[in-house]
């Protein structure tokens, strides 16, 4: 099943309506418990790849091609600005040690951008280990790296032909000066 079909958008839009209630639940629980656990997340300028010349759905068929698939226990993010990712996604290495690893894909249309183009597509990634091996590494950010995920995923996009500009999105505080 290709990671566009409408099923997939299906799962995208459920992840984004249960997930933040699920945060709530969390949220009371780590009141009462000390603890801190989390359902979403924010998504850093430091793990910034570009802005591909694509709209989400033809970018979703590139990340396909690309054998990344969708990544369904992922913590929903935010940008800067407060949007919410569009689709969470992971690749992972056929074999060797790196296959106890993941590369986050983690994508966003820009519709909180001021003056957007629509027919982009702001891709950010991660390494990390893979939720399925290790969670508990996983969960607590163990050996984490925006710097190689950001490295690979750009060289991946190379060597698959596929265009992107490395010129961030404007933070919270630009679109805010922006907007006064």
């Amino acid at each position: 099943m290709q990671l566009s079909s409408s099923q997939n958008s299906l799962f995208e839009t459920i992840r984004r309506t249960f997930i933040p209630k699920l945060g709530a639940l969390v949220a009371l629980y780590n009141e009462y418990t000390n603890s801190s656990y989390y359902v979403e997340g924010e998504t850093r300028d430091n793990q910034f790849v570009g802005r591909v010349p694509v709209g989400e759905q033809e970018f979703e068929k590139i990340l396909d091609n690309m054998r990344f698939t969708r990544n369904p226990l992922a913590s929903l993010k935010k940008n800067s600005l407060g949007e919410t990712e569009e689709g969470s996604f992971r690749w992972i290495p056929s074999q060797g040690d790196d296959s106890d690893y993941q590369l986050h894909c983690v994508i966003y249309d820009g519709s909180l951008i001021p003056d957007a183009d629509t027919g982009e597509t702001y891709v950010y990634a991660h390494w990390e280990y893979r939720w399925d091996v290790y969670p508990i590494r996983h969960y607590r950010g163990e050996n984490f790296d925006a710097a190689m995920g950001v490295d690979l995923m750009q060289t991946m996009l190379y060597e698959n032909y596929v265009e992107y500009d490395y010129q961030l999105p404007p933070t919270h505080n630009e679109y805010n000066k922006r907007k006064e």
